[in-house]
């Protein structure tokens, strides 16, 4: 059978928890509301990162680092090589087209 001293020492025991629960319940909100300080304040900064993130790696396109590594590899795109070759072809043709007629034209 419990003697009053130990009713005593259970009750001072339940406040001591009691006491320490609503502690730990008033840190919890302390640091709930802290996260959501520091989250409202990153948002800007989230955005920032998701905007360079596209910057550098693409979008369903080539980023920038896709660009600067096969800038770095020396590869260069062999159809704008073909349409520079074809075009300096084209106008060095219309240019002998042009002195042949003058010529002709002189004569």
């Amino acid at each position: 059978m419990a003697t009053d001293g130990d009713i005593t020492r259970l009750h001072g025991r339940l406040d001591d928890l009691f006491t320490a629960n609503a502690e730990l319940q008033r840190s919890t909100a302390a640091i709930q509301a802290a996260a959501e300080r520091i989250e409202e304040r990153c948002l800007p900064c989230r955005e920032r990162v998701d905007k360079h993130e596209i910057t550098l790696y693409g979008n369903g396109k080539n980023g920038l680092i896709t660009r600067i590594a096969a800038t770095e590899t020396g590869r260069v795109d062999t159809l704008s090589v073909k349409g520079v070759i074809t075009l300096v072809g084209a106008i060095g043709a219309l240019a002998a087209t042009i002195g042949a007629a003058m010529g002709a034209m002189i004569k």
